[in-house]
Order: structure tokens, then C-alpha cells, then sequence
């Protein structure tokens, strides 16, 4: 969704570069494919689905917590099962004590801001979401490979439109009608883009911030139904 109108884009540019202004048109092929190549790193990086970085996928987990076959000598299951859910304890963290909750599912007590994710299964240290684009949980150990992914997607985006315009203003002059009824595939990337940005660009803002309050996209909307 990506990834082709910005290969679009850049075909567009290379068949630009012989008409007029090669100087000016070659500097906007080399932006876009080099945005366009940093979009597909941090993509392929993240997609299980492809073969190439398949490996790199599989060894970089999002912090799976490995679950206990048994339940700890001192939470037996029959005195489990017959508690009040959810089952916690106060553990001492930075001189602060913080209520950890156990997981009947992986057997142990989740570490402070671990989460159980329902699709994966799994309790996964810094949860933040699972995210169905890339196929798994974005925790601890990938979430800067996401912020990579998304925000250089926006750049992305954000490229295409705004030279788009420029390349066809550049070409065909000031006439808005006369450059629609002559460059169809920059306009098809102009919309295009300027749609997806908004979501793209919404995320990162979003994460962003995120980052700057230092939360989660689970603790984010947790703590405002808890209304913590």
C-alpha cells in the first residue's frame, strides 16, 4: 500500500529526467528511492511473511515472557482457581511498590508493564499492541523498529505529495486544469497520498507522543477507562 505508489512515483521521475530539468528531477529520484529503500528495510524487518528477513523477524521477538509448565510452589492451581480474579502480589521495584498480577494462562507473575496478549497468547514485557500489519505484538524489543516503520512511512508519503506538485507545476506551468487533464499518475499520488498520510502521519504523532509521556498504547487507554 506503500511501498508501490512510491516505486510509481520514483518510474515517474526517472521517465521526467530526460524530458526537462534533469538536475532537478535526478535530486527527487534519489530522495524518493532512498526513503523508498528505508521504508522496506524497517517493513521487511517486521514482516513474517517474508522469506529474506525471515530470520531477522523470528530472532527479534517482541519480549515474550517464556510461561512456566507449573504454577510456583506457592500459587498451587486448585488454590488458584477457587480466588478472586485477577490474582496479584506487591513487589518491591526502584524502592516503589508495584502490584503485579498473575496469569493463569502462562503461569507467573507478569513483570510492571507486561500484558498477556490475547491473539499471540503470550505475556509480553512492555505491551504496547498487537498490530495486524505486521502479524505481531509490538513490546520491549521491536517497538523502535515500529516508530522506524511508521515514521519513515509518513516521510514517505508526505515526499511523493508534496513533489508531486511541485514536479508538475515545474513542467506544465501554473494552469491547474491543464496539468490534471495531462499527468493522471500524479494526481492518482497526490490523492492517494494525502489520504494515507493521515493515518500514517496520525500514528506517529500519536506514538510520539507516547513516548514523550512515557506510556504505552495499552497503558494509555487502560488508565483512562480506569480513569488513573
Amino acid at each position: 500500500m506503500i511501498g508501490a505508489p512510491a516505486l510509481t512515483f520514483s518510474i515517474r521521475m526517472a521517465f521526467m529526467i530526460t524530458k526537462s530539468f534533469p538536475l532537478f528531477h535526478s535530486l527527487i529520484l534519489m530522495g524518493s528511492l532512498l526513503l523508498t529503500v528505508l521504508f522496506l528495510h524497517y517493513f521487511l524487518i517486521f514482516s513474517s511473511q517474508d522469506s529474506t528477513f525471515l530470520f531477522l523477524t523470528s530472532s527479534r521477538d517482541p519480549g515474550i515472557i517464556p510461561r512456566n509448565k507449573e504454577a510456583p510452589e506457592s500459587e498451587p492451581l486448585d488454590i488458584l482457581s477457587n480466588t478472586k480474579l485477577p490474582r496479584t502480589k506487591d513487589v518491591l521495584v526502584n524502592g516503589r511498590t508495584v502490584k503485579v498480577k498473575f496469569c493463569e494462562t502462562c503461569l507467573l507473575y507478569r513483570p510492571p508493564r507486561a500484558s498477556h496478549c490475547s491473539i499471540c497468547n503470550n505475556c509480553v514485557q512492555r505491551f504496547d499492541h498487537h498490530c495486524p500489519w505486521v502479524g505481531q505484538c509490538i513490546a520491549l524489543r521491536n517497538y523502535p523498529y515500529f516508530i522506524c516503520f511508521i515514521s519513515t512511512s509518513t516521510l514517505l508519503c508526505s515526499y511523493v505529495f508534496v513533489f508531486s506538485w511541485v514536479s508538475m507545476l515545474e513542467v506544465h506551468g501554473k494552469m491547474l486544469l491543464v496539468v490534471i487533464m495531462d499527468d493522471i499518475i500524479f494526481i492518482v499520488l497526490i490523492i492517494y497520498c494525502f489520504i494515507v498520510v493521515w493515518f500514517v502521519g496520525g500514528l506517529t504523532v500519536f506514538h510520539l507522543y507516547l513516548i514523550c509521556t512515557n506510556q504505552t498504547t495499552y497503558e494509555k487507554f487502560r488508565y483512562r477507562y480506569d480513569k488513573k
